[in-house]
Order: structure tokens, then sequence, then C-alpha cells
């Protein structure tokens, strides 16, 4: 999936806050994945909001 179907799935959902982690929230997607240097944790964590999303 490509960077910008990610963010239109998550537009398309109300641009929705996703849950990362303790203590971290990603209110923009877009910016989250506009970073070079993205935490895998995070990664994993829009891939399974996205994979939710599909069902």
């Amino acid at each position: 999936m490509t960077v910008e179907q990610a963010v239109g799935i998550w537009e398309e959902s109300g641009k929705p806050i996703i849950y990362l982690g303790p203590g971290e929230n990603c209110f923009g997607l877009e910016k989250l994945l506009s970073h070079r240097d993205i935490n895998e944790r995070h990664l994993a964590a829009v891939k399974k909001w996205l994979e939710e999303r599909q069902r």
C-alpha cells in the first residue's frame, strides 16, 4: 500500500486519532508517514489500524 492510499483511507475515516503506544497518538498520518526515520513500532500500529479498516 502506498502512503497516498493509507492517507486516503485515514481521511475517508474522518482523520481519527491513531493510537501508537503508551502516551503516543497520531493526529496527522500524512505527517507521520512523511518522516524518513519512522519508528518501527509506530509503523506497525498504523499497519494494524489500516488492516482493521479493510475488514
